[in-house]
């Protein structure tokens, strides 16, 4: 998988592509956070990496900056060597998804970043740049959602969502995994937040008019599904997963 990171120690970034590289990980180095915001503007990794203390900016400013401008799918670690509680977690509810504290190990950090990027490949897997789904159909480097070749106006939060639905269309997602995709999996984002981007989607998307549902199941997570999808399947496909409430649930 592609890395990207910001590191302004030439022994510390020695150091992690070494770690990475040996795991086959293609390592990608930026000493300044100008160089870093260039290559996202061409290229999107499976994983960023940012040093906190850099000479240019802090890894805070450049966190912000990539938070701000570019698609909130793509997993951000802070990497620093103060064990600093609120500095943590400024970091966590500015958009970084982990941190990893400095001096760590060489099994630490393979096994803490790889295990980051198994989890955000799963439903958003950056091999597929386009999903066509009907007449929907999302454009990932773009950031472009059409309808009917006619495009919509989403922000970055409502086209990550999109994004993730779509990519799982017709199956069942919980809240965190959905939280996890488009605010990152250590956000603290309350139902409320979830339930407008979801009721302001479902106009944009003119869902209902297209044949499509976007549903609550129980207040645990989402299924988003075609009703054609659902004409042709056998009834014993439609009884909810144990626990959940049924597919006709009043949306939240």
């Amino acid at each position: 998988m592609q890395i990207f990171l910001l590191e302004d120690n030439p022994y510390e970034a020695a150091f992690f592509r070494s770690c990475m590289e040996e795991r086959s990980h293609d390592v990608h180095h930026f000493s300044r956070c100008v160089d870093l915001m260039e290559a996202l503007s061409r290229q999107t990794p499976h994983l960023v990496v940012l040093d906190w203390a850099l000479e240019d900016v802090t890894g805070y400013i450049a966190l912000k900056r990539i938070r701000d401008r570019y698609s909130s799918t793509m997993p951000i670690v802070m990497l620093t060597c103060m064990d600093d509680t609120d500095q943590i977690v400024s970091a966590l509810e500015s958009g970084a998804d982990d941190y990893l504290l400095k001096p760590m190990t060489r099994p630490v950090l393979v096994a803490r970043l790889e295990a980051l990027m198994r989890r955000f490949s799963q439903g958003n897997d950056r091999s597929v740049k386009v999903l066509q789904e009907g007449p929907y159909e999302l454009d990932f480097r773009q950031q472009t959602l059409t309808i009917d070749g006619i495009a919509v106006v989403l922000t970055p939060k409502e086209f990550d969502l999109s994004w993730v639905l779509f990519s799982q269309i017709n199956s069942f997602i919980s809240k965190s995994e959905l939280i996890a995709g488009v605010w990152g999996r250590r956000a603290e984002i309350s139902s409320h937040t979830v339930t407008q981007h979801i009721h302001v989607l479902r106009k944009k998307l003119g869902l209902a008019e297209n044949m499509y549902r976007l549903s609550a199941i129980y207040g645990s997570g989402y299924r988003l599904e075609s009703m054609a999808h659902l004409r042709e399947s056998t009834p014993s496909t439609l009884v909810a997963p144990k626990g959940l409430a049924p597919l006709n649930a009043e949306p939240l």
